[in-house]
């Protein structure tokens, strides 16, 4: 052992890199760590060759705790503490050493057990008698892992061998046993390898280095060369060979036990064979950024298969035929066998391959791959994800299987209503009406058959053959293909798959992952693609929330070098308010919080500091569970799934939160983004929490955004028929989906064109004419990602913090045009008397207006802004001083309704404004009444003009032959009119305008097109008409011009 410890200490000192260093040039095989290992592994061959037959196995269970999926300890910092404090003999009041292993998380630490047991043991002089071995504390832990009902099966049976006259000891005397014998540095090492994380005992921060600005801004993820497990192999054997074996056999002990084998005997094609009951290892798919991205990086194949990415578990199933009879191991992601968890499946499986029946084709075994789902009888589709959980545990054999409590039976029972979105807790089968199912997608070995160097197309052909199709319990993965002509996709072979992605999305699918026809399994060349939403920059689903609470989360610690240490907040509490009717009619009503999820990703190092700056800066209340929280403003209920949060915040902060779609946590009565990341947090004094959405909003939002009706469906149906109002057509149906469709299409279209001239690529369809996309364009402001997100699984590309030059509309407008609005008479009442004064906000006639024509103009800078810019245009400073110049000040609206959603964007009439310019005629002297949506959160910026011959313009409605064009991405033109009150006595006035303009257009000799313009009341941007959420929007219009 103490020669395994020499190697952590090594690698422990090696130090690391602050962000002001310049970087050492060199191969990563070249860097410091793995030099260390490489030349420990030479040293160690060299004294005791031949080295063991299980040693290769012992040294990486050590080297790599995380990746012995076999033993669990059923140990965390707090359990594991309570066993020290007696086996080391110390005293846990406060102030004494023995304390700290129970604060080991308190900000005066370092956030390590391990390091406190040593600094305790040092203090004793506790040293043991004689040195111990890696084997025997190979061994000790074997032993103690046998205690946990969660390791597998071959670790419990340690206690099956053990003699009868000497009983399985207790947790407690195997870890004396174990600490008796090491050294205190060893005993930090053991530690750690119990909880299964070694990572800040060979990657340390020093004590000077633990305040959170030095931690975040003094040092990065890159600041050390963290060691793998490739890493390892390869510095083990660098012939490669030990890690062709883990290719074939997922397992760290069991690859090195082949690795280890072969070496010894020569024979290596045994090695590099697979076997069945022994996990393959997965491919890792690249994250796509874009569908023509996604698509160029399988350019070499000659046809790409895009395949639905069901949102399920995904499962490697090994049947093994003994008898006739089916024995079935399954193992997940991760690799851990799963077999007794998903025992429910075992008969669905056997279905699947139709073994025990004479249409069986498997004779001997098999290994096929597939995602284990959710499916709906009622719906007749595959559910949500969060479902699968529950299902799981209630079927499952063994210590993993839950028992729902009473009152979630007595709710299960009565939920009838399918589209409701109860609790997770009280919604396992729903009187058996859903149920697991399997979506199979691939075919490893067939009757001890290797296929991982058969083509995808021919182990899909395998697929098909061996599968017995039944709707609802075995089905196989859909897919359509996108035939490739040439070694760079044409637009054409974009456009189709645009269009199938687009599909999916419509019909709320996870995404897709694209394979090549001749790509092999795990194949380096042609690798699997995966592509969702979410990876395409400003396409998550995003919500302004509030953020209640902060703690340091020790897993997200680690992962960003130098923030060990518990003084940085990593981990924030994210709620929403709940009570919001109730504060709408009493001002004084205590606001009260639900707070159901957290976020650690997102921020980049600089704002994460900000943030802990913030925080700390501010006042806070420690959280202290079980006790009345005084001190704030509002009441808060902290699901009791989450960790206890360090502290609350007094004056809570709106965040914008993104994620990838929607779920539920076990237990859990509300919907929480899934893959939570922080794109922005606003200062109290910029944007309060009252702006935040609240938990009711939410919750309809994530309803839509997963295809789930509203419970109270009918009633709405009803009262709007007997308001004679329009029913909304529901979350799936056809002309909604349409809708979506064509929408997705488009925006995967302007986000490939993005990242196309982001990326500085130009095809060849793109060489000979300029493209528009000269230069990147903000789709929506993001914030730089830490590089340990994309381990996280919740990737997020990086923004560009530069705007192309603008090709838009505004109130400047070209010569031999005279603006007859400007000097049209208000209209009468029909008594006679002259209305209100009424001034139409449209350029005045000055040199200014006469002499500057209609161009692309270059901004000095992006608008700062955190709603979302049309994907072909974003404003600038330039022009929003342009504007004021010519117009006066901007309406600034009001202020009132604090607690409505920030922006309808997504709304039907949101999504009709997404490529449309829009014009609202009002009046000078009015401001916008509490009822009415401002403009700025419905309309996208950029595409609202203050001016009747600006708007004409922008629609190509101009009666002058050199002046500019309007803009290309214009599909529409709208013109939102005040048919309420006074506003009626002037509704025909620019309706009279257009129709007299159109008229005029038409009389034109020469050929004539425009755009047309789609004439609505005011009414409809109402909060309540937003809220209605009305798919046909181009029904509720006034008028149709063009």
């Amino acid at each position: 052992m103490h020669s395994f410890a020499s190697l952590i200490h090594a690698v422990a000192a090696i130090r690391p890199r602050k962000t002001n260093e310049k970087k050492t040039t060199g191969t990563r095989s070249e860097s410091h760590a793995i030099k260390t290992l490489r030349n420990w592994v030479t040293e160690l061959c060299r004294r005791h060759s031949p080295l063991p037959a299980d040693m290769v196995a012992m040294v990486f269970r050590l080297l790599f705790p995380e990746e012995d999926i076999k033993r669990k300890y059923n140990m965390q910092e707090t359990r594991l503490a309570r066993y020290l404090v007696d086996i080391l003999t110390v005293s846990t009041a406060q102030g004494t050493p023995g304390s700290k292993l129970l604060n080991w998380k308190e900000e005066e630490s370092l956030g390590c057990l391990g390091t406190e047991v040593e600094a305790i043991m040092k203090g004793k002089g506790m040293n043991p008698n004689r040195e111990i071995s890696i084997t025997e504390v190979d061994a000790l832990l074997t032993e103690l892992a046998a205690k946990s009902a969660f390791s597998a099966s071959s670790i419990r049976q340690t206690h099956l061998r053990t003699p009868r006259a000497a009983s399985p000891r207790s947790t407690s005397e195997i870890l004396r046993s174990l600490y008796t014998a090491l050294s205190p540095a060893e005993a930090s090492i053991v530690t750690q390898i119990i909880l299964k994380d070694l990572r800040p005992i060979l990657y340390p921060i020093a004590r000077d280095q633990t305040h959170y600005r030095i931690a975040l801004l003094h040092y990065n993820s890159n600041a050390l060369v963290q060691l793998t497990k490739f890493d390892a192999m390869f510095a083990w054997d660098q012939s490669g060979d030990f890690y062709k074996a883990f290719r074939v056999r997922a397992q760290l002990d069991e690859a090195a036990l082949a690795f280890a084998a072969a070496s010894a005997s020569g024979e290596t094609e045994t090695m590099l064979k697979p076997q069945v009951g022994v996990p393959i290892m997965i491919p890792k798919c690249i994250k796509g950024q874009s569908c023509a991205q996604a698509l160029h990086q399988l350019r070499a194949s000659r046809k790409v298969w895009v395949e639905t990415k069901y949102d399920g578990e995904r499962a490697q199933i090994h049947v093994e035929l003994v008898r006739g009879k089916p024995r079935i191991t399954i193992y997940s992601k991760s690799g851990r066998e799963s077999t007794l968890d998903r025992a429910a499946i075992h008969p669905v499986i056997c279905e699947g391959l139709a073994i025990g029946t004479s249409g069986c084709k498997i004779r001997k075994n098999t290994v096929v791959e597939a995602e284990i789902v959710a499916f709906s009888d009622k719906l007749d589709r595959i559910d949500e994800f969060w479902r699968i959980k529950s299902l799981i545990s209630s079927t499952a054999i063994g210590p993993r299987r839950a028992k729902l409590r009473k009152s979630a039976r007595e709710h299960s029972s009565n939920c009838d209503d399918v589209s409701s979105q109860c609790s997770l807790e009280s919604d396992a089968s729903c009187e058996g009406t859903r149920h697991l199912a399997v979506v199979f997608f691939d075919v490893l070995i067939l009757d001890n058959k290797s296929l991982l160097s058969a083509t995808y197309a021919e182990r899909r052909k395998i697929l098909e053959s061996i599968i017995t199709l039944r709707h609802g319990y075995t089905m196989v993965a859909e897919r359509k293909a996108v035939p490739l002509t040439s070694s760079w996709p044409s637009e054409a072979e974009k456009a189709r798959f645009r269009v199938v992605f687009a599909q999916l999305l419509a019909d709320h699918q996870e995404g897709v992952v694209l394979k090549a026809d001749e790509s092999v399994y795990n194949d380096g060349r042609l690798r699997w693609v995966k592509l969702k939403k979410d990876y395409i920059a400003g396409y998550g689903d995003a919500l302004d929330l509030v953020l209640i609470g902060a703690a340091w989360d020790k897993n997200r610690g680690r992962e960003l070098r130098g923030t060990f240490a518990p003084t940085v907040y990593t981990t924030f509490y994210i709620g929403a308010l709940s009570n919001s009717d109730a504060i709408k009619l009493d001002s004084k009503c205590v606001p009260k919080f639900e707070v159901f999820f957290t976020s650690s990703y997102g921020l980049s190092r600089e704002q994460l500091e900000e943030l802990n700056f913030l925080i700390k800066s501010s006042d806070t209340v420690k959280y202290e569970a079980g006790k009345p929280q005084l001190g704030l403003s509002y009441s808060c209920n902290i699901f009791p799934g989450l960790a206890d949060p360090a502290v609350l915040l007094k004056q809570p902060i709106l965040a914008e939160v993104m994620g990838a779609c929607f779920d539920k946590a076990e237990h859990s009565k509300f919907y929480e983004l899934r893959f939570p990341r922080i794109t922005k947090v606003h200062r109290p004094s910029e944007r309060t929490w009252t702006e935040a959405t609240t938990l009711q909003e939410f919750q309809r939002i994530a309803r839509e955004s997963v295809g789930h009706e509203s419970s109270d469906r009918e009633i709405d149906d009803w009262c709007a028929q007997v308001w004679n109002r329009p029913i909304d057509p529901g979350a799936r149906c056809p002309e909604k989906r349409k809708q979506q469709e064509a929408m997705w299409v488009e925006q995967m279209e302007l986000a490939d064109r993005k990242l196309r001239r982001k990326q500085g690529e130009t095809g060849p369809q793109d060489r000979d004419s300029e493209c528009e996309w000269s230069t990147p364009v903000v789709i929506k402001r993001k914030i730089d990602v830490d590089e340990s997100l994309e381990e996280s699984g919740a990737s997020m590309a990086r923004p560009t913090k530069r705007i192309r030059p603008l090709k838009t509309v505004t109130n400047l407008v070209g010569p031999a045009v005279e603006d007859k609005t400007s000097h049209e008479k208000v209209p009468l009442k029909p008594s006679g008397q002259r209305a209100p004064p009424v001034v139409i906000v449209t350029p005045p006639s000055s040199p200014l207006s006469q002499s500057v024509p209609l161009m692309d103009i270059q901004p000095q800078k992006a608008q700062d802004s955190s709603q979302p810019a049309h994907p072909e245009i974003a404003q600038s400073k330039y022009m929003l001083s342009t504007m004021q110049k010519v117009n006066g000040k901007p309406d600034s609206g009001d202020r009132t309704a604090p607690l409505q959603q920030k922006n309808y964007y997504s709304s039907p009439l949101g999504m009709f404004l997404h490529d449309a310019i829009v014009w609202l005629p009002r009046t000078q002297v009015a401001s916008r009444p509490s009822w009415r949506v401002p403009s700025s959160q419905i309309v996208p910026t950029g595409h609202q003009v203050h001016g009747l011959e600006s708007f004409l313009q922008a629609c190509n409605w101009t009666e002058t032959h050199d002046h500019a064009r309007g803009c290309d991405w214009i599909k529409r033109g709208v013109v939102f009119i005040d048919d309420i009150g006074a506003g009626k006595e002037w509704l025909d006035f620019p309706v009279k305008m257009l129709i007299d303009r159109r008229s005029s257009l038409l009389h034109r000799d020469e050929h004539t097109t425009f755009t047309p313009i789609w004439i609505f009341s005011i009414k409809l941007l109402g909060y309540e008409e937003l809220s209605k959420r009305t798919a046909s929007i181009e029904s509720q219009a006034l008028f149709r011009l063009g």
